[in-house]
């Protein structure tokens, strides 16, 4: 890894829709040799602002300073800590962290269990790398609507949409954004079956491109994080061959007190 184009210090827009916070800050986590070791510069190029650190004990400090928007980590020059790195970084930040490996559904697994938001094949070229995060960027925000309280119940599951938190009982629960803009999506359309191809549109937006497989992997990993059992759904349930609903309609609430 080296040093690379330090951005300025801008106040954080946390992944608003258009237009797009500026600067869009992003920790490139690269090898010094090799193809990603290009992709900084692919990235500044396209008005990114971007930081590349020496090493993954850097990475981790200068997620705290700097609060980007995404972290882009490369498997390749990482290896297994990288995984780990991830891990780390969702402990405290809400960036985006998009994972770059190879076509290996293991490593893909492993990614979206320690908090990734998206996995991209590090073969596909950067141009393609760049639009992907620029479409990431531009999805659509789950917020409060202007008639509706921030803070919705399921049982004893609370979502507070304006402070984007998530709370079973007293436990606040992590979530990434992405898992948090599904439970928002799911919340907002209470007791009907929302499609995989739909959801797709409203938390991705129309310009993602990829297989809807993709939200079955992040909604696992949600209902793993509320102790939510398919078997026996308590919150989300899945609709055989149609997508997923929760079950009751939410009551209003009390933003997360946790």
């Amino acid at each position: 890894m080296h040093g690379g184009t330090t951005p300025r210090l801008a106040a954080a827009t946390h992944h608003a829709a258009t237009p797009l916070p500026e600067p869009v800050r992003v920790l490139a986590v690269v090898g010094s040799e090799g193809p990603s070791s290009l992709l900084p510069t692919t990235l500044a190029a396209a008005s990114f602002a971007v930081t590349v650190p020496d090493d993954l004990d850097q990475a981790v400090s200068l997620a705290r300073q700097l609060n980007p928007h995404i972290v882009l980590v490369d498997l390749s020059a990482t290896g297994a800590a990288g995984f780990g790195l991830c891990r780390q970084l969702r402990t405290f930040s809400v960036a985006y962290i998009v994972m770059l490996g190879g076509r290996d559904d293991v490593d893909r697994r492993v990614g979206f269990s320690v908090g990734i938001d998206e996995y991209i094949d590090r073969l596909s070229s950067w141009r393609d790398v760049v639009a992907r995060l620029q479409a990431m960027l531009s999805r659509p925000v789950a917020t409060a609507p202007a008639d509706r309280p921030p803070a919705q119940v399921l049982d004893d599951l609370t979502i507070d949409l304006a402070n984007r938190t998530v709370c079973v009982g007293d436990r606040l629960v992590a979530l990434t954004p992405t898992e948090f803009d599904l439970l928002a999506t799911l919340v907002s359309h209470p007791c009907r079956v929302v499609g995989r191809d739909e959801l797709l549109r409203l938390v991705w937006g129309t310009a993602w491109v990829g297989e809807n497989h993709l939200i079955d992997v992040h909604m696992s990993n949600l209902r793993r994080k509320l102790g939510d059992d398919p078997r026996q759904a308590k919150y989300i349930q899945t609709v055989r061959g149609s997508g997923y609903r929760i079950t009751v309609p939410p009551t209003q609430g009390p933003a997360c007190a946790c």
